[in-house]
């Protein structure tokens, strides 16, 4: 494919795409995810080399969620939001917000909250792509400014 044939896929301008390429300019998220599109692969892939199907054959990453929850105990103990330095979210709006990034499906630890106090638990996601980062951000904005 050439650099005006993916500039087309990807709705954006020759121009923009020769700055992308050579590395002038960043891409915005949604410009990046079709960008992947166009080239069948992911945003994760084009950013930092990590193919659509990565299987973490040294335990990378299985390392790394116990560390994040070992720090998360250091600092909060068992339960964070009950913890005296633990904060809170700004407002309504920022609290449903956030919870709406939130895949109950790909939680590793916390994913809780507490509406009330406008708190949400220290959260932990695996297997989450830039995509699916993109669209859910997506999603909740449309709902906060509709």
């Amino acid at each position: 494919m050439t650099q005006k044939e993916l500039a087309a896929k990807a709705e954006v301008t020759e121009a923009a795409m020769s700055h992308y390429i050579r590395g002038d300019r960043t891409p915005r998220s949604s410009v990046l995810a079709r960008i992947a599109k166009a080239l069948d692969t992911t945003s994760d892939y084009l950013m930092d080399g990590i193919p659509q199907n990565y299987v973490d054959e040294m335990g990378y990453v299985k390392r790394l969620i116990a560390e994040m929850k070992k720090e998360i105990l250091r600092q909060f103990g068992q339960e964070p939001l009950d913890h005296k330095d633990y904060g809170r979210i700004i407002n309504d709006k920022h609290y449903h917000r956030l919870m709406g990034l939130i895949d109950q499906e790909k939680v590793v630890s916390g994913g809780y909250a507490r509406v009330k106090k406008l708190q949400i638990a220290p959260t932990i996601m695996d297997q989450v792509t830039w995509e699916q980062l993109y669209a859910k951000t997506a999603d909740a904005l449309r709902i906060i400014y509709k």
